[in-house]
């Protein structure tokens, strides 16, 4: 009976202690492909022959210092442990997760608007300007995934060399850029940027797919001042100038009101949700009559 209260309270005082780990880092789980939020990841067996996912690492009947596969595969017993060695999966859709998930905090960052607003330039901005600023206190900016830093790479590519940045393809459920912030004394925070094409903001029903935007804690609004009819007109008549500026097209309040309408439709309460609304390309709009006073650089 003694052991067995001693194995209790050391089974419930190690959980509690990497629980309250968990919640002091605010860690969660955000799939960036089915787009759900779990308290942790599954993980695959170290074993690669054996094949069982493991919804539950956390001391108990299995395993109080290490926890035991069916295989005879042991492994670390708490969910930051774990991160360290295992394979984290999604707990929802089952799909593979990047390294360490769970065991981090994990932002969600949705950008929504008309098509080309400047939603994409916004996220190759953020990304850049990020890792140049981690890598002078000694962080860095690192891709998760092949997809992940060949994104990064493009959107460093594109800001130092002045190129354009390509239309994202419409897809109606499409992954996030996930990435990880580090900074100089070895804090991490996951940003998964959610970079939708425009197309899928025409009406609520269009963003039935993306049911990030009903978690998000933060999102993005895009709204390119160059569609207003007064810049418009200025637009065209420095045509020379600006024969290759892409302009947003379609009712750029509409795409504001179908995340809008999406989420009191879900019942989702605004007051607790954090909005932040993007003027891009003030490069432009700078040159035009009314901008004369915008200074670029300080925008």
């Amino acid at each position: 009976g003694v052991i067995y209260a001693g194995q209790q309270a050391f089974t419930l005082g190690y959980r509690s202690l990497d629980k309250g780990r968990l919640l002091r880092a605010r860690a969660s789980v955000r799939c960036p492909k089915c787009f759900s939020v779990s308290p942790r990841p599954s993980y695959r067996c170290l074993n690669s022959s054996c094949g069982i996912v493991h919804h539950d690492v956390t001391p108990g009947p299995l395993g109080m210092l290490h926890r035991r596969c069916e295989c005879g595969t042991a492994f670390p017993p708490t969910v930051g442990a774990a991160a360290k060695v295992l394979e984290p999966l999604c707990p929802v859709c089952g799909a593979d997760l990047a390294e360490g998930s769970g065991a981090r905090q994990t932002i969600q960052l949705p950008a929504f608007g008309g098509v080309g607003a400047g939603k994409t330039r916004l996220f190759y901005s953020l990304m850049t300007a990020a890792g140049r600023k981690l890598a002078q206190t000694g962080g860095a900016l690192e891709g998760l995934g092949v997809e992940a830093r060949a994104a990064v790479n493009v959107a460093e590519n594109a800001m130092e060399r002045g190129l354009a940045s390509e239309k994202t393809v419409y897809t109606a459920r499409p992954e996030g850029i996930v990435v990880t912030l580090t900074d100089g004394v070895g804090n991490v925070v996951e940003v998964q940027f959610m970079d939708a094409a425009g197309e899928s903001f025409q009406n609520w029903h269009s963003t039935e797919e993306l049911t990030y935007v009903n978690t998000a804690e933060t999102m993005v609004f895009v709204l390119d001042p160059l569609a207003f009819p007064r810049l418009g007109a200025e637009l065209n008549t420095r045509r020379a100038f600006t024969s290759n500026i892409i302009v947003a097209s379609g009712d750029q309040e509409a795409a504001y009101a179908s995340v809008a309408d999406r989420l009191r439709s879900e019942n989702v309460d605004l007051n607790r949700r954090q909005l932040a609304v993007v003027l891009p390309k003030a490069d432009i709009w700078a040159h035009l009559p009314s901008g004369a006073s915008l200074d670029p650089s300080t925008s």
